[in-house]
């Protein structure tokens, strides 16, 4: 039985090849290599992005447009950082994530590839989707223990772009989601 998989990018970042962003080059690649695979008859992957961000976009993936809020500044990403430590949540980076998930909310349950984007599980523990974790580079090093096992205790897998990253990773995470970490190297095209 086959199911959606959504991939989710940055709020704001542009799936668009005029860009030539990382992230959404390597959700391209993803996306592009499922459909030559044949894994999309039924369920062709998906793509969230920002209603407001460039066109064209890249044609692998279907896209699911929602309204984004403004990225939270550097003062607001500091205090998220600081009101972490004291167990409160990052309330900016919620509101800046707050409208994609809920517009995932509305989607059937499938599988959610949370790019760079760590506070997207705790904000769908309760829509029945499965989230994945995909981590590009050393996201988490702001983030103590405590906060992760509360931010990602729902996670399905945590996937690292490279040995050493899925080491880095793996040493900031509980146990139990330590050994959910797994290695994925990017498949670019460096030619291309």
């Amino acid at each position: 039985m086959s199911t959606d998989v959504i991939h989710v990018i940055t709020p704001g970042d542009h799936y668009s090849p005029r860009t030539g962003s990382a992230i959404p080059s390597v959700v391209h690649g993803l996306a592009s290599a499922a459909r030559a695979a044949g894994d999309d008859a039924d369920f062709p992957p998906y793509v969230m992005v920002d209603g407001s961000t460039m066109h064209p976009r890249y044609d692998s993936a279907l896209p699911i447009e929602y309204p984004g809020e403004p990225r939270p500044g550097r003062t607001q990403r500091y205090a998220d950082v600081i009101g972490s430590r004291l167990g409160r949540a990052r309330t900016n980076a919620v509101r800046y994530i707050r409208p994609l998930a809920r517009e995932l909310r509305l989607r059937r349950s499938g599988i959610v590839v949370a790019h760079n984007l760590p506070v997207l599980s705790s904000l769908l523990d309760d829509g029945g989707h499965r989230v994945v974790l995909y981590a590009h580079n050393d996201i988490l090093r702001s983030y103590s223990r405590r906060e992760l096992d509360r931010t990602l205790g729902g996670m399905e897998v945590v996937v690292c772009v490279s040995r050493s990253l899925a080491a880095t990773t793996a040493g900031r995470l509980p146990t139990a989601l330590a050994a959910k970490v797994r290695v994925v190297t990017s498949g670019a095209d460096c030619r291309r």
